[in-house]
């Protein structure tokens, strides 16, 4: 008889256990699928804030003083108020030996303007006049050829 009742206490332990087992097992599918349409929504969200990706924008990778005042110079002669292009500008300078710096202008990954720049106010805002204009050219040119390209003759077939 103290065998049949472990016989009876082991089958109920063992059909405990699987029941726990498969209540385990359902949580982590249940968690699975949470988790899966958590990560579907996430995907769905970043898609989203990609098409709405920041334009028109102007990033200051300068390192010294003198890089400052260009950057605040250049930003004071900009003017593109009626560009429709999008874009990203990146005004980037690189300290050279003693006191002169090479800034860097990127329109859109394209190294528009460069030139050594040394400390000196009148010369800071000479370069940062002549970098704002040829800035605001090429972005003000880059619209016009987009939209002649655009054009239905402009577009072709491809076929040669």
């Amino acid at each position: 008889m103290a065998k049949l009742t472990a016989l009876v206490v082991l089958f109920i332990l063992a059909a405990a256990n699987l029941f726990a087992q498969t209540d385990t097992t359902l949580a982590k599918t249940k968690t699975q699928k949470e988790l899966e349409d958590l990560l579907n929504s996430v995907t769905q969200t970043k898609s989203v804030v990609v098409e709405n990706e920041i334009a028109n924008i102007v990033i200051d990778q300068t390192k010294t003083k003198h890089g400052k005042d260009f950057i605040d110079q250049f930003n004071t002669y900009l003017d593109l108020d009626d560009s429709t292009t999008p874009y990203t500008i990146i005004v980037e300078e690189r300290p050279n030996a003693g006191r002169s710096s090479m800034i860097i202008v990127t329109v859109n990954d394209l190294e528009i303007y460069s030139n050594n720049i040394q400390p000196r106010e009148d010369l800071l805002m000479e370069s940062s006049l002549e970098a704002a204009e040829i800035v605001g050219d090429f972005i003000r040119n880059y619209s016009s050829i987009m939209r002649e390209m655009s054009n239905k003759e402009q577009l072709g077939t491809g076929i040669f």
